[in-house]
C-alpha cells in the first residue's frame, strides 16, 4: 500500500507542477506586450508557485481517495487486515513529505521576496514563535479533511465546503496579525498584565487561530475511531452535524472581525 499511495501522490503532484509549463509561455507573451520593460523569468516561478503550492495541497488533499474511488473500493478497506490508524499514515504522509520537500525548496529558492507567497500559504511568512506550529497545522488540517471526505461521500458539496471553510479561516485570521477582536483582547490585557506582551500574542493566537480551526478535527475524531462498513452518506451527515458548532464559530468570529458586528452592536444598545 505504500508503494501506491506514493506513486499516486507523485503522479497528483507532477499533474499541478506542470502548470509551471506555461509560465515560459506568459513570459514570452508579456517580453513581446512590455518589450521596454524589464521582467525577470524568476518572478513569474515565483508568483506560480505561490499559486500551485496551496493548489497543490488541496489537490492533494481532496485526491486522496480518488483511486478507491473509481473502483469502488472505499469499504473494501475496512475489510483489509489494516489499523485505521496505519491506514491514515499511509495516506497521509507520502503527501504530508511531498508538500514540505517542495515547500522547502521553493522558500529556499526565493526566500529575498517571500512577503507576497505568506498570503498563501504560511509555510513563507509567518511572524511570532508559533510559525513552525502554523505551517504544520496548515498541511496537517486539509490533509485529515481529506482524508474524512475520503472515507464519507467526495460528493458532498456541503461537507467539503465546511472543510475549505475552516482551513481558510485559519489562513486569513492568521494574515489578519491584530484583528478586531484581538485589538479589544489587547487592552483588556494590557490593564491586568504590562510587561508580558509576547505572551498576549502567543495566547491569542491560541484562542483566536488555533483552537476554532482545531475544534472541526476534534469532533471529527470519534467518527473516524468508530468508522465501519456503514453507509458513507450517513458518515458525511454525522460529520455535518458534529461541526455545526465549530462552522458557526468560525463564521461569527469570521463576522466579528471583518464586519464590524461590535460596532453595530455599540450603535444598537446605545438607542
Amino acid at each position: 500500500m505504500w508503494k501506491k499511495e506514493i506513486t499516486d501522490t507523485l503522479k497528483q503532484t507532477a499533474l499541478v507542477l506542470s502548470f509551471l509549463l506555461l509560465m515560459p509561455i506568459i513570459f514570452g507573451i508579456n517580453q513581446m506586450r512590455f518589450s521596454g520593460e524589464s521582467l525577470s523569468f524568476s518572478w513569474y516561478i515565483d508568483w506560480g508557485m505561490s499559486f500551485l503550492l496551496p493548489i497543490l495541497m488541496l489537490y492533494l488533499s481532496y485526491m486522496m481517495f480518488a483511486s478507491e474511488d473509481s473502483d469502488g473500493a472505499i469499504e473494501y478497506l475496512k475489510s483489509l487486515p489494516v489499523n485505521k490508524w496505519k491506514l491514515l499514515a499511509i495516506k497521509i504522509l507520502p503527501r504530508f513529505a511531498v508538500i514540505v520537500v517542495i515547500a522547502f525548496v521553493y522558500h529556499s529558492i526565493f526566500r529575498s521576496d517571500f512577503v507576497h507567497s505568506g498570503r498563501f500559504f504560511y509555510f513563507y511568512y509567518s511572524p511570532g514563535s508559533l510559525s513552525l506550529l502554523k505551517s504544520l497545522t496548515l498541511i496537517i488540517t486539509p490533509l485529515f479533511f481529506g482524508f474524512m471526505l475520503g472515507i464519507s461521500s467526495r460528493s458532498n458539496v456541503f461537507l467539503a465546503l465546511a472543510f475549505l471553510l475552516t482551513v481558510s479561516y485559519f489562513v486569513f485570521a492568521g494574515y489578519n496579525f491584530m484583528s478586531l477582536l484581538s485589538r479589544h483582547f489587547y487592552r483588556l490585557w494590557w490593564s491586568v498584565f504590562h510587561n508580558t506582551i509576547p505572551s498576549f500574542f502567543v495566547l491569542d493566537s491560541v484562542l483566536r487561530i488555533f483552537l476554532p480551526t482545531l475544534l472541526p478535527v476534534l469532533v471529527l475524531v470519534p467518527v473516524f475511531k468508530s468508522w465501519d462498513v456503514s453507509s458513507g452518506t450517513i458518515r458525511s451527515q454525522i460529520m455535518l452535524k458534529r461541526m455545526a458548532v465549530p462552522i458557526a464559530l468560525i463564521i461569527a468570529l469570521f463576522a466579528f472581525d471583518h464586519l464590524s458586528l461590535l460596532y453595530y452592536f455599540r450603535k444598537v444598545t446605545t438607542l
